[in-house]
């Protein structure tokens, strides 16, 4: 089985912290795949911003911090539709969560067919201060690991996320 292409990876995040960490995955893809016409990358600030991406075609991956209480650098993979993913009651169409974006592109028709979301576990979530500046130790360190999977998918035909990849936590 093959992830129905394009494969369009999307990271959503912030320049501060471990909020960065999607942000970092994209950077690093980018250097190692470079353009290819299979594969889109994405950085956006915002969930709602994916929304732009999508045209009901292909496979979608989002990466994002996550925080889920297991230990910081912990990867996380879920396969659309997960209950654990479920949406969140928002007040406005900012800052809206995985669950209720994917959602949102389902009743727009807009959703692929095929939709994986990626999870860091971060540990500085926290508005930006001197210790939390940047990726902690933990999130950078599981940064190569996911970007390994990922440029390992998309540079081969046969498909290894056959659901989660074993060894990631669901």
């Amino acid at each position: 089985m093959t992830l129905p292409r394009p494969v369009r990876i999307v990271a959503s995040g912030s320049d501060w912290g471990d909020d960065a960490v999607a942000w970092e995955v994209i950077a690093q893809l980018r250097r190692q795949v470079g353009e290819r016409p299979d594969l889109e990358l994405f950085a956006v600030h915002g969930m709602e911003q994916i929304l732009g991406a999508l045209d009901a075609h292909g496979t979608l991956i989002i990466v994002d911090a996550v925080s889920s209480g297991a230990p910081p650098g912990t990867i996380h993979c879920f396969d659309w539709p997960d209950r654990r993913l479920q949406p969140r009651r928002a007040g406005s169409t900012h800052g809206l969560d995985a669950g209720t974006v994917l959602d949102l592109a389902a009743v727009l028709g807009v959703l692929p067919a095929r939709v994986i979301v990626f999870g860091i576990e971060a540990q500085c979530r926290e508005a930006p201060t001197a210790e939390c500046a940047t990726l902690s130790v933990p999130v950078r360190a599981a940064v190569p690991e996911l970007v390994r999977r990922l440029v390992q998918e998309v540079a081969s035909p046969p498909s290894l996320l056959k659901g989660c990849v074993a060894g990631l936590q669901p």
